[in-house]
């Protein structure tokens, strides 16, 4: 949006003294007066303000009745430009910068190719410019004889609004899990920066602008446990604060690209990114040293807004130079900037300096970007990746931490990696890409997925871990881990069920329970007369019955998965115990002599299955709702078995058996006795708990 200000105020004016004045103005922008405003010791305020406004009026004058067409790239100038290297006093630059912003502000409601035209020609008309043009998307550009860049960009035009809670998902297709990289950053540091101003804030209720966009970014961050630079300094200065281990960095800007020419043979691709300082002849002074090493540029664009629309202003942007010269970065650490071409190919020299100057990866967007949904789509991405389920539409249930690149695949289905802007009448479509440049990073926290029993002692987790060698807490307490690993860790079971989580450099995994279940088998033996063996089993077993989601936003498209068909191990605890008592006896019927007896009892220990000594063991499956489980049990117990004809001898129960038990909520697991001619046998199964401990919650992140 533009404010509409008046033109051609003194269209009377001799077409002879209009002629000598304009080539005076073409020497001078603000007329032989001029320097007085600066020099002149006691001059009539009034006075200067009158001859201001004159001047002013001509040179609008002169160009909207000049006849020769410029072309719209660079080409030769209308007024042969001073020599290359010639110094610009910064009284003189201060002079030819209001010039353009009075004329540009005064062109708002022209068709936007004539007013570039009409910008165009002014700057082509002063000796101080060596070139000028106008890019392919509508940037007008011009280039001092000291090689000072300055640049009016089209920018993006905050008028759309987009809410943030209507993000709909596209059809999605189940896609494997697959670990480009997997690893975390080497610091918690963060930066989260805004540079642009009122003209990009909304105050309707489900929208939101640039600055509660860095504000929700820096609490995303702070809650998943980084520390964040405080304030938002986006200024020169602050940013070359951004010099040391930052895992993130994430700042909302102007960005624009042009090709520049500062002779007919020396061109430079430029991409520079906008900063919060305003031009000024102070700073101009102040910022020599990075002219001259050409780390800053100026950029005109849209920034505060006012009764009258939006207001534009010059501010001193950055470019790739300036990144090389003062900016660095932690190992594997991620740049994401919110800025018009922040991804485009011709960003691609400052894609560059940011790896170099450490960055990992690196997200952008392709060409003019629509605010409302770039402001989302960064909120959205580190809400994601961060695992804080607060941007609508929020997961449920609460989604953990993922990777990056397995968020922007949720971005790609909902369509949020996406804008559609208008800028000066033309319609452009961004795309938000992430560029992996070095290293591998992979994700902001560690992240579970899975955990499993594969033998009967070892608990392996899956998920992304990172290379950092950290720590795997249960129930708050640290477990001994085999050699660490990225992908899956390894180490003895716990004894009980309890919450499970990993932590590396500080920052936590989403936490997933170990499920626990009491229960009592028993084995009965009916043999004849009063013989009898009775088994009782107090179990104890635990195992990962919790749901999760193996892709970003997969509730929103299928259920959640399972590796294995939906079985999960079992790991039977130390604690569970056993006891078995043999006795009785058989006698002839007519002479009531012992033909056999059974004696025997006492404890019997869990052990690994199968278990070849005195003990029990049991080996299972549980499915992943936790209702149903497999068992396979093995016994072996002593006792003494006397028959008539051998005497007493040493004996064994021996025991295995499979069955369907209907584990968390009541008895079930009653196998149909079998009889053989010696007796008849049956085993059962009871719940000593009315419920399994540790169970997932509908508010845990999966």
């Amino acid at each position: 949006m533009r404010s509409p200000r008046s033109t051609n105020i003194f269209s009377t004016k001799s077409k002879a003294r209009f002629d000598a004045e304009t080539a005076e103005l073409a020497r001078t922008p603000f007329g032989p007066h001029c320097d007085n405003i600066h020099h002149t010791q006691g001059a009539s305020l009034n006075s200067i303000a009158l001859r201001t406004s004159l001047a002013l009026a001509l040179i609008l004058l002169t160009l909207s009745s000049c006849a020769k067409k410029a072309d719209t790239v660079a080409g030769p100038s209308d007024t042969t430009p001073n020599a290359p290297g010639t110094p610009v006093t910064v009284e003189r630059r201060t002079q030819i910068l209001d010039t353009l912003s009075a004329l540009d502000n005064s062109l708002s409601g022209l068709d936007p190719n004539t007013a570039n035209q009409k910008l165009l020609n002014l700057l082509r008309s002063m000796p101080e410019i060596a070139k000028a043009g106008i890019s392919p998307g509508g940037a007008v550009w011009a280039t001092f004889t000291d090689r000072r860049v300055f640049i009016k960009t089209s920018s993006f035009e905050n008028t759309t609004l987009i809410p943030n809670a209507l993000s709909i998902a596209q059809a999605q297709t189940s896609t494997s899990l697959r670990k480009v990289t997997d690893n975390l950053p080497t610091t918690k540091t963060a930066t989260v920066l805004n540079a642009l101003g009122t003209a990009f804030e909304k105050s309707d209720a489900g929208y939101y602008g640039a600055e509660q966009t860095r504000k929700d970014i820096g609490d995303f961050l702070t809650s998943a446990g980084y520390s964040v630079r405080p304030g938002n300094d986006a200024s020169v200065n602050g940013l070359k604060q951004v010099n040391g281990d930052d895992a993130v960095f994430h700042m909302t800007a102007h960005g624009e690209e042009v090709t520049v020419l500062f002779n007919d043979k020396d061109s430079v691709r430029y991409y520079c990114i906008w900063t919060s300082d305003q031009r000024s002849p102070e700073l101009d002074a102040k910022f020599q040293p990075e002219f001259d090493a050409e780390e800053l540029c100026y950029l005109k664009a849209p920034n505060t807004a006012s009764l009258f629309g939006v207001k534009d202003e010059v501010h001193y942007a950055i470019t790739p130079n300036f990144v090389l010269n003062h900016m660095h970065f932690g190992l594997n650490s991620l740049v994401y900037i919110t800025a018009c071409f922040s991804g485009s190919p011709e960003s691609n020299l400052m894609v560059a300096a940011f790896g170099s100057r450490g960055a990992s990866v690196y997200a952008g967007w392709s060409t003019y970007v629509q605010g409302q949904g770039a402001f989302y789509a960064a909120r959205f991405f580190f809400d994601r990746a961060l695992g804080m389920n607060r941007v609508k539409p929020t997961p449920n249930p609460p989604q953990r931490p993922f990777e990056y690149y397995l968020v922007h695949e949720d971005m790609q289905y909902r369509g949020i990696d996406k804008t559609t802007a208008v800028v000066k009448g033309k319609t452009y479509s961004a795309t938000l890409s992430f560029n992996q440049m070095k290293d591998d990073f992979a994700i902001f926290l560690p992240t579970i997925q899975l955990s499993a029993i594969t033998d009967q002692t070892k608990l392996y987790i899956d998920g992304t871990f990172g290379k950092i060698p950290g720590v795997v807490k249960f129930n708050g307490s640290p477990l001994t881990i085999d050699p660490w690993k990225s992908s899956t860790l390894s180490m003895v079971s716990p004894p009980t069920g309890g919450l499970l989580w990993v932590e590396v450099n500080g920052l936590a995994s989403n936490k997933i329970p170990l499920t626990e279940w009491d229960g009592t088998i028993t084995y009965t033996y009916t043999g004849r007369g009063t013989l009898e063996q009775t088994v009782t089993l107090n179990l104890v077993f635990i195992a990962d019955v919790h749901r999760y989601r193996s892709v970003s936003g997969a509730d929103q498209i299928w259920a959640d998965n399972d590796y294995w068909g939906g079985l999960r191990g079992i790991f039977v605890s130390p604690k569970s115990s056993g006891s078995y008592v043999a006795s009785g006896e058989y006698r002839d019927p007519t002479t009531h002599e012992v033909l056999e007896s059974w004696t025997g009892g006492g404890s019997i220990p869990a052990g690994i299955f199968p278990s070849l000594t005195t003990g029990f063991s049991v080996l299972g499956m549980v499915d992943s709702v936790g209702s149903e489980a497999q068992l396979i049990l093995s016994l072996s117990a002593p006792y003494s078995l006397f028959t008539k004809q051998s005497g007493a001898q040493p004996a064994t129960i021996n025991l295995g058996g499979l069955g369907s038990i209907d584990v968390p909520v009541k008895p079930g697991f009653v196998l149909p006795p079998w009889s053989d001619s010696s007796g008849t046998a049956k085993l059962t199964w009871s719940g000593s708990t009315p419920d399994p401990r540790y169970v997932q919650k509908p508010t845990d992140q999966r």
